[in-house]
């Protein structure tokens, strides 16, 4: 990815207050972008195509579609597509389920910070 294309990203969580955050966190690093954001799964899969993000980071608990099961279709929709789960219980069941679902990092919700870090991890970059 060149230096001059901003990593695209989409927020789902049904927190406002977390996605707000995470957003927040994500604006002010360099050479990413929010794309999107989503309360729900079902909303995420409906906003895919349209903002065809680089990388989609995932709450593991909404209603409707959870985010392991948000995963698993994103995946069969985009098979490369960069995903990254976040949890507020850093639970290493719940952690191994996602990498075996695709997930290509977890990220506890106590340390969102780490996010752009992780997300330019996912797609090869460094600021």
């Amino acid at each position: 990815m060149s230096a001059e294309c901003a990593i695209r990203v989409m927020l789902v969580d049904d927190e406002p207050d977390v996605r707000f955050l995470a957003a927040t966190i994500l604006a002010g690093a360099e050479g990413v972008e929010v794309v999107a954001e989503a309360s729900r799964g079902e909303e995420a899969l409906e906003l895919l195509a349209a903002a065809d993000p680089h990388v989609v980071v995932l709450d593991s608990r909404m209603p409707g579609l959870s985010g392991l099961q948000t995963a698993a279709e994103l995946r069969r929709r985009r098979p490369g597509q960069a995903l990254v789960l976040c949890s507020a219980n850093a639970d290493p069941a719940v952690w191994e389920e996602a990498r075996r679902a695709g997930v290509g990092a977890c990220v506890s919700k106590e340390d969102l910070f780490s996010l752009p870090d992780v997300v330019r991890g996912l797609v090869g970059t460094t600021a």
